[in-house]
């Protein structure tokens, strides 16, 4: 008679799906901790700013009647959004991850065949970095400045918050704010960016601040709906079964550097093709046939 572990994987509240989820008190630290970020930015982005002078934050080229900056909104990212967030299997090393994403309405110009945001990604960095360090310090908190993309703000040593620090046109950001006036929606005092406006966003223009190669086209809106829509598609079951692999993942390198997105990309890859053979009542089969197209779809990976 074949095994049935589906039990195995969903009882409460011993199962493993349930001791995957981060404790009330784990996700109240990091959310409490990436409000005080948001809102310590929102009150003195725009005071530090001025504070670094033209010189430093503009690039040299820039028109004088484009330097002008507002005060950035914020987005969360990462596996918090796409509801992914698992229970680390080692800790140390391992570490519990909020992402958020920071987007600061700036001016464009034209720069060779594309555009540009008129102040330097460095200056950037600067700005938040200066704003945060005492806060970090007031916290007792660890500013981390090592990133290549991204600020890293160490709650502790099992908790962690990285904010990615992106640019949107100006141009585009007022008429996304005369959009939601419209709308009768008021996000001059909102830190948090709706999800209209978010989806509003010119997806060509969306730059992320990168400390060795500037500003790079990034959305990260792409990643973000290809793996909801996967869920819309075909079921919670996707989102369950990649929460499965990454906490195998975890507990099988402690610091490994297999990505946890290649481990999602694999299990969307096969509901894509069977899903009509997987049972949404049986986690254990579908994990099970996920986990057998693993080396096929890995050595797929490797010769692309």
């Amino acid at each position: 008679m074949p095994v049935n572990a589906h039990k195995a994987l969903v009882s409460r509240p011993s199962g493993y799906k349930f001791a995957l989820n981060l404790t009330d008190e784990q996700e109240r630290t990091l959310r409490d901790a990436r409000d005080d970020i948001r809102g310590e930015i929102s009150a003195k982005f725009g005071s530090f700013a001025k504070s670094l002078g033209d010189q430093v934050l503009f690039e040299d080229h820039s028109p004088l009647f484009a330097r002008n900056i507002q005060t950035p909104k914020f987005r969360m990212q990462g596996s918090f959004s796409y509801h992914t967030c698992n229970q680390p299997a080692h800790i140390p090393p391992q570490e519990i991850d909020l992402d958020d994403g920071l987007f600061m309405p700036v001016s464009y110009f034209q720069k060779g065949q594309g555009r540009a945001p008129v102040v330097h990604s460095a200056a950037y960095f600067a700005i938040i970095q200066g704003i945060l360090a005492p806060l970090c310090a007031r916290k007792g908190w660890e500013l981390v400045t090592d990133k290549p993309s991204c600020i890293r703000v160490k709650i502790d040593d099992t908790m962690h918050t990285d904010l990615a620090l992106y640019s949107v046109p100006d141009a585009d950001f007022q008429r996304i704010l005369k959009d939601a006036r419209n709308r009768g929606v008021d996000l001059s005092a909102e830190l948090m960016m709706e999800d209209t406006a978010y989806r509003m966003l010119s997806k060509d223009e969306i730059m992320l601040a990168h400390r060795n190669e500037g500003w790079k086209k990034s959305d990260p809106r792409k990643l973000e709906d290809w793996f909801i829509d996967a869920v819309k598609e075909y079921g919670e079951q996707v989102r369950t079964v990649s929460r499965y692999l990454k906490g195998w993942k975890d507990f099988q390198w402690p610091e490994g550097r297999l990505a946890s997105i290649a481990l999602m990309a694999a299990v969307v890859s096969v509901f894509e093709k069977a899903s009509e053979a997987i049972a949404s009542d049986r986690d254990d089969l579908a994990l099970l046939r996920v986990a057998e197209d693993l080396p096929e779809i890995c050595a797929e990976v490797g010769d692309a």
